[in-house]
């Protein structure tokens, strides 16, 4: 692993080190009072400090050119840019985190998960990550235990989808073409009609996995059926841990995640 550090003041940006096994160098240009950084290594990662010692925090950049005003960081006392490489054999793993409105409509729901995904795509994210019941939405749910009214019962059998399924084909589809890997929550319904809470993650060869709420909060015992556990998923990205909303404040399912070799933990929440 290697950095390159850049610091900018009122005259030209210059670059201070190269790493002569693995080059990569990060340019400095000024173009009508912007600074415009650029590098040509994929994996590069652009990181901002106050000083060349740190704090060190990833600019909110998806790669390169990267373009800023300097007067923000001159008033500041100047700002310290650098290069962080992944290390020899590994990449660095972006992941997009999405917050929806999701509507009672399911086709509506994929249009926006379609949506997010080309944005993610075009961001050169690797996992993108949708909320508890993305796919359906939530209706019916309370934070106590008030029963669901029958035209929300019904709306959840109706909507609810096998896994694989319909839905899932969709979004397969949709992740082979932008090479992306995705987890959503949706209603699965099982053979026997059985309805779970259950957070999916797929990728562009097809469903990996998936996980079946297990603890309850509110009302989720009068819509859904009980998950039997946790498990870790292998896929390209890793062994990947899945939970869902007030799972990830337990004490017993993130360890017993990592203890089975998660080295991601992936949680939806609504």
């Amino acid at each position: 692993m290697f950095n390159l550090l850049l610091m900018f003041s009122l005259l030209l940006p210059t670059v201070l080190l190269r790493h002569a096994a693995r080059a990569a160098e990060l340019h400095g240009v000024m173009d009508q009072g912007f600074l415009n950084l650029s590098w040509e290594t994929p994996d590069a990662k652009l990181e901002e400090a106050p000083k060349p010692a740190g704090p060190w925090q990833t600019v909110i950049a998806t790669g390169s050119p990267y373009r800023l005003h300097p007067s923000a960081s001159i008033t500041n006392g100047g700002r310290f840019y650098r290069l962080k490489m992944p290390p020899l054999g590994k990449k660095w793993l972006t992941v997009a985190a999405v917050t929806m409105q999701s509507k009672t409509n399911t086709e509506a729901n994929l249009q926006t998960f379609f949506s997010h995904m080309e944005r993610a795509a075009s961001n050169r994210v690797d996992l993108i990550v949708f909320p508890e019941v993305a796919l359906q939405g939530c209706p019916g749910w309370r934070e106590d235990d008030a029963k669901p009214s029958v035209q929300e019962m019904a709306y959840i059998h109706q909507t609810a989808e096998t896994l694989p399924g319909q839905s899932t084909s969709n979004v397969v589809a949709k992740a082979k073409e932008l090479n992306l890997f995705v987890v959503f929550g949706m209603t699965e319904k099982d053979a026997a009609g059985r309805l779970y809470n259950a957070n999916v993650f797929l990728g562009p060869d097809g469903v990996i996995g998936k996980h079946r709420k297990t603890f309850f909060v509110g009302n989720d015992s009068l819509i859904w059926s009980s998950g039997s556990g946790y498990g870790v998923l292998d896929s390209p990205l890793g062994k990947i841990g899945l939970m869902i909303c007030a799972e990830m404040a337990l004490e017993y399912p993130g360890p017993a995640l990592a203890g089975q070799g998660a080295e991601l933990l992936v949680t939806s929440s609504a």
